[in-house]
């Protein structure tokens, strides 16, 4: 047998214990993924969703009835979950101000919306700790694995899928090693 037959034995030899090794890889992969959905679910569940259903109740039944005729306009982000967008801070209260009207027979003017309101911290210090906590909670679920953090969830998950379809391809080609590698030993 030449060198290279027995290098190839040797890894035909490896190859089952090496697939064993893999495939349990794959099932702890799948374990942290399940507990890191598990852990999003009840972050988004638990935690963003009811900070946010609890903000809306009080800007629109604490806070926008101070404004008579307003309206509460949300802005970009308010109640994602996106890192560095996701917010419930992003809200304001407007009303369509009526204009000085022409005399006739020219058109009437229409109203003007005018910011009434700003979302601004500190005036209602209960929404003020709903904010931080769904933003706390965005954070969690959504930082890049970059920059030395390693905690968000979702990032986490996406690594591990990619983790797993990576081990996947490896456990392939080790079982397929070993009908092709037996044939040249």
């Amino acid at each position: 047998m030449s060198a290279n037959q027995q290098k190839l034995a040797s890894m035909l030899s490896a190859a089952p214990g090496q697939s064993a090794a893999v495939a349990s890889s794959i099932s702890s992969v799948e374990d942290i993924i399940s507990n890191l959905t598990d852990e999003s679910t009840a972050l988004q569940g638990s935690l963003t969703d009811v900070a946010e259903t609890d903000a809306i109740d009080i800007i629109e039944n604490t806070i926008l009835p101070l404004y008579s005729g307003g309206y509460v306009v949300y802005g970009t982000g308010f109640g994602t979950i996106e890192y560095g967008v996701g917010n419930i801070s992003a809200w304001s209260i407007w009303a369509d101000i009526d204009q000085p009207q022409p005399l006739p027979p020219l058109p009437p003017v229409l109203p003007v919306p005018t910011l009434q309101y700003p979302y601004t911290p500190g005036d209602y210090p209960e929404l003020d700790e709903l904010v931080a906590d769904y933003a706390f909670g965005n954070d969690y679920l959504t930082r890049p694995l970059t920059g030395g953090a390693t905690y968000g969830i979702i990032p986490n998950i996406t690594s591990m899928g990619l983790a797993k379809s990576t081990l996947e391809e490896n456990k392939s080609i080790l079982d397929q090693s070993i009908n092709v590698l037996a044939k040249y030993v």
